[in-house]
């Protein structure tokens, strides 16, 4: 009784704080408006981060963190930072930051959404929900991992559906990293090349 209470009470706190900052942003712009703010920034985005200098990643984190915890869409996001930071640096970036902030939503989901979730799938699946459950639990590295590399499931509400399961924070974070890597390292990479075919087709204009 005494876990159930602490569970119940974390889910009405985190609900309350999600309420309090959707409010608190609900005063300053409409949805429609906080939609259209976050395109014209991502359009954007790529001069904010050159001018930004040592702040870019920081402007990167705050960006990923919003759109995934909301799940919004974040366009050209990959190739944007290959652009300015190249395939290295904007992979390693991207990727960790990608698997920091799903860790929030996973935590999002597990302390806010979980208790109610999972009553209702229990009703619904009955003994089969509890069996899948302890599953991803033991198994959920592999599980993730998996996911991740073939995204049978979109991003953001991959995050939250194994928030409601007993898969472990950790397993779940690790494994988001490994299995995003290859496919944010291929699309910065797509983002490095256009800046070095830019810059040689400035060199070659130059020399004109």
């Amino acid at each position: 009784m005494a876990v159930k209470s602490n569970t119940v009470f974390k889910a009405a706190v985190g609900a309350v704080a999600l309420a309090v900052v959707a409010y608190i942003a609900l005063q300053y712009k409409s949805v429609d408006e906080w939609v259209q703010f976050a395109i014209d920034n991502v359009n954007n985005l790529k001069q904010v981060l050159l001018d930004a200098g040592y702040w870019g990643p920081v402007i990167i984190f705050a960006l990923y963190l919003v759109t995934t915890v909301f799940m919004l869409p974040l366009w050209g996001f990959h190739m944007t930072c290959g652009f300015v930071y190249g395939t290295f640096w904007s992979a390693l970036l991207i990727s960790v930051t990608q698997a920091v902030c799903a860790g929030a939503a996973f935590l999002t989901s597990r302390y806010v959404a979980r208790p109610f979730i999972k009553e209702r799938l229990h009703k619904y699946f009955g003994k089969k929900y509890d069996a899948i459950d302890r599953a991803v639990g033991k198994q959920g590295f592999k599980i993730i991992l998996l996911l991740r590399l073939s995204p049978i499931i979109p991003f953001g509400i991959n995050n939250y559906i194994c928030g409601c399961t007993q898969m472990r924070f950790w397993d779940f974070v690790l494994g988001t990293w490994l299995g995003i890597l290859p496919g944010t390292t291929a699309y910065c990479n797509l983002g490095a090349i256009g800046e070095s075919v830019r810059v040689d087709e400035f060199s070659a204009l130059s020399s004109l």
